[in-house]
């Protein structure tokens, strides 16, 4: 509980004072402000942040990045004044809201398998899946890694 608190703690420091929305605007100045690439780069930053911090309090601080998006999204305006008809826009908003949402959800959950400290159910595997051969770091990231990379590519 202590974790999920203090994520939200986090996230809304970080919202308080901007920081926040500048970060947001770093991301799609250097990654585009396409649908699917603005999708693809928040799930891997969902990912990467939940392979080092909690993949419970991972999901809130990736929230707080998502939130400018979420609100010009569901203000209506975004894509109607660039010659789409407003249905069309409220649809593609709708389904860009819906994809950011569960696409960090889930890559959340993909990324607590990504590092041994992102979950407490990885050390439990590798205390008792070992036998007598220790799993290191290494060994870790070569198989998660990868796997990682399949799993956000299919949620994506």
């Amino acid at each position: 509980i202590m974790l999920l608190i203090g994520g939200f703690t986090i996230a809304a420091a970080l919202s308080k004072h901007n920081i926040v929305q500048a970060f947001a605007s770093v991301i799609a100045v250097r990654c585009g402000s396409g649908i699917r690439t603005t999708v693809a780069v928040h799930l891997f930053l969902a990912t990467f942040t939940s392979m080092w911090i909690s993949n419970v309090a991972a999901p809130v601080l990736c929230y707080s990045l998502i939130t400018p998006i979420l609100k010009a999204a569901t203000a209506g305006t975004t894509r109607a004044m660039f010659g789409a008809t407003q249905r069309e826009a409220v649809d593609h908003d709708r389904r860009l809201c819906k994809a950011l949402v569960l696409g960090i959800a889930l890559a959340s959950n993909v990324g607590g398998m990504a590092s041994p400290i992102s979950s407490p159910q990885n050390l439990f595997a590798i205390e008792y899946a070992t036998a007598g051969h220790p799993i290191g770091w290494i060994q870790w990231f070569t198989v998660s890694i990868p796997l990682c990379f399949v799993l956000d590519a299919i949620i994506w």
